[in-house]
């Protein structure tokens, strides 16, 4: 699949280092605890296992890569088969999309946003679902310009 000059494709053993690098970074904002004191080495472990049942097993996940066509890794999209809460149904869920800062603003997040739709369509899945924070201005107008809706909100207190 190309999109101006980018392929998409699923990740393979050649991905690992680079992928566990981009996934480790966005995981302790994600699970909001960029402000303790955890040991990298701690989200890398946590990374390295969970890739390594995404990429060598018949896991209900995809890592879907983006590249140049010179070959250089623009980007990712990790995507999931999930049960949805309130429906009972499968859906598909983004648990992860990172675009590296000099690939931003081509469209490429569209892009893998769009090929992880594909996925869940693949697998037979009617909707997909993602989290994205409150401030992620830019990420949220993405999302509700490719028909994303709010469904839930998660509040949080400091204590």
């Amino acid at each position: 699949m190309n999109m101006e000059g980018f392929i998409f494709r699923l990740a393979s053993d050649n991905d690992t280092k680079w992928a566990i690098s981009k996934l480790t970074a966005d995981l302790s904002l994600s699970l909001g605890l960029e402000g303790y004191d955890i040991p990298m080495e701690t989200y890398e472990s946590m990374v390295a296992k969970v890739y390594s049942d995404i990429v060598s097993g018949p896991a209900p996940n995809a890592l879907i890569v983006a590249e140049s066509e010179q070959g250089e890794r623009a980007g990712l999209v990790w995507v999931m088969r999930t049960r949805d809460e309130n429906s009972g149904t499968d859906r598909a869920f983004v648990l992860d999309i990172h675009v590296d800062e000099p690939f931003r603003g081509q469209g490429l997040g569209a892009g893998l946003m769009e090929r992880a739709e594909e996925w869940g369509r693949e697998k037979g899945l009617s909707s997909i679902g993602l989290a994205v924070s409150e401030g992620n201005d830019g990420a949220i107008r993405l999302y509700r310009r490719l028909g994303y809706d709010t469904k839930r909100r998660i509040m949080m207190k400091t204590l």
